[in-house]
C-alpha cells in the first residue's frame, strides 16, 4: 500500500528544516512549494522580470504546475509522495482526501508553536537571511487554520505526531495511530495552545 507523507504547522515551525526527520522510512524527496516558489521568482528576476506582481503571479503558477504534476504522477503509479505546506482552508484538503481514496496511507507531522508571535518573528528572521517572507495576515490564517482544520479532520490519518517546536528542543505532544493514541503527554501537561485549539483531540485524550 502506498503512502502519503505530509509536514504541516505555523510558519516558522520547523517544517523545512527538519520535518523530514520525522519520516525516516521515506527516502524520497519533499516538496516545498516555498522553496520552489523562490527558486523561480529568482529566475523569472534574472530573466528580466521586474514587475513584482507578475513575479507573484507566474512564480506561483508554476509551482501549482509542478505540485500537480507531481501529484498525478504519484497517483498514476501508485507511489509514495511527501509534501509540506499549509490546510488552513477546506480547498487544502481535496490532495490529502483525494490520495486516501487512491488507496493511500496517510501520514501527518503537525508542528504547532506556542502563539503567533513566535511564528511572526522566526519569519521576520528568516526574510532577513534571503528565506521565504509572509504577511501577518497570512501568518496569523495560518496559524489559527491549521489547527482548526486538523481539529475537524485528524481522523483522516492513519498516523498523527503532533510537536510543540516553540523551544529549541522539540517536544512531542501525542503520537496517534489509526485512531489510538500510543504516546502522548498528560492532558495537564499539554500546552495552552494545543488545549485551546485543538479542542476535540483534547477531549479523545482526557478520555483515555
Amino acid at each position: 500500500m502506498p503512502h502519503l507523507y505530509i509536514i504541516t504547522g505555523s510558519n516558522g515551525a520547523g517544517k523545512s528544516t527538519v520535518g523530514a526527520s520525522y519520516f525516516p522510512e521515506y527516502d524520497g524527496e519533499i516538496f516545498d512549494g516555498d522553496k520552489l516558489y523562490l527558486q523561480k521568482k529568482s529566475s523569472l528576476w534574472k530573466a528580466g522580470l521586474k514587475v513584482q506582481k507578475e513575479l507573484n503571479k507566474q512564480a506561483s503558477e508554476f509551482v501549482e504546475q509542478v505540485f500537480n504534476r507531481l501529484v498525478e504522477t504519484a497517483i498514476q503509479h501508485n507511489t509514495d509522495f511527501a509534501y509540506e505546506g499549509h490546510f488552513s482552508r477546506d480547498e487544502s484538503w481535496a490532495v490529502p482526501e483525494r490520495f486516501k481514496a487512491n488507496g493511500y496511507q496517510l501520514h501527518l507531522v503537525f508542528m504547532g508553536l506556542g502563539n503567533p508571535d513566535i511564528s511572526s518573528n522566526r519569519v521576520l528572521i528568516r526574510a532577513k537571511e534571503g528565506g521565504h517572507f509572509v504577511d501577518p495576515l497570512t501568518l496569523r490564517e495560518n496559524f489559527y487554520g491549521n489547527l482548526r482544520q486538523l481539529d475537524q479532520r485528524f481522523q483522516l490519518f492513519d498516523t498523527l505526531q503532533i510537536l510543540d517546536t516553540s523551544q529549541l528542543e522539540h517536544q512531542e505532544l501525542v503520537f496517534i495511530e489509526k485512531g489510538i493514541a500510543k504516546e502522548t503527554l498528560a492532558p495537564t501537561n499539554l500546552p495552552k495552545w494545543f488545549v485551546d485549539y485543538l479542542p476535540n483531540l483534547s477531549t479523545i485524550l482526557h478520555q483515555l
